[in-house]
């Protein structure tokens, strides 16, 4: 009789392990949009708001502001890993389950790129209302571009 070979069985506690890391990038994204939300939306102007409020908002909220970008720069990674994670739970498994976690892959990535899109807005039209008087043709644009996205985002 032959002796199997490479029998080394995965420690049961790895998937409880992975299961935890999963729900704990969950829970740490949410906790930082949450934050990132209170930070900003504090006080800030609306969509509608006229451009020049918003100027003022972004000129005399700089760090409220550059706290928001960081956040959103802790949080994407986190997304993309709790969705990656939760992948390779629900793939494991197998069933139909694997087919929606990969939409769901997908779907974060998109949403992802949209973080960085506004991130890369949000940064521009901090560091342009800081020296403008009044608003630019051009901020103008980043705004109703920042607004746009954020439209999606919500």
């Amino acid at each position: 009789m032959r002796s199997p070979q490479n029998t080394a069985t995965p420690l049961a506690r790895s998937g409880f392990v992975r299961g935890r890391l999963v729900g704990a990038a969950a829970i740490a994204f949410a906790v930082l949009v949450v934050i990132e939300n209170l930070v900003v939306l504090a006080g800030s102007p609306t969509y509608a708001s006229p451009i020049k409020e918003v100027l003022a908002f972004h000129a005399e909220h700089r760090g409220s502001v550059a706290i928001a970008v960081g956040l959103q720069a802790l949080y994407v990674p986190l997304l993309l890993g709790f969705l990656t994670g939760l992948h390779g739970l629900v793939e494991r498994r197998g069933g139909a389950g694997a087919d929606w976690s990969r939409l769901a892959l997908a779907a974060g990535a998109t949403l992802s790129a949209i973080f960085a899109l506004v991130n890369v807005l949000q940064i521009g039209l901090a560091l342009s209302a800081g020296g403008l008087a009044e608003p630019t043709p051009a901020l103008e644009l980043v705004w109703l571009l920042a607004t746009g996205v954020r439209l999606v985002r919500s």
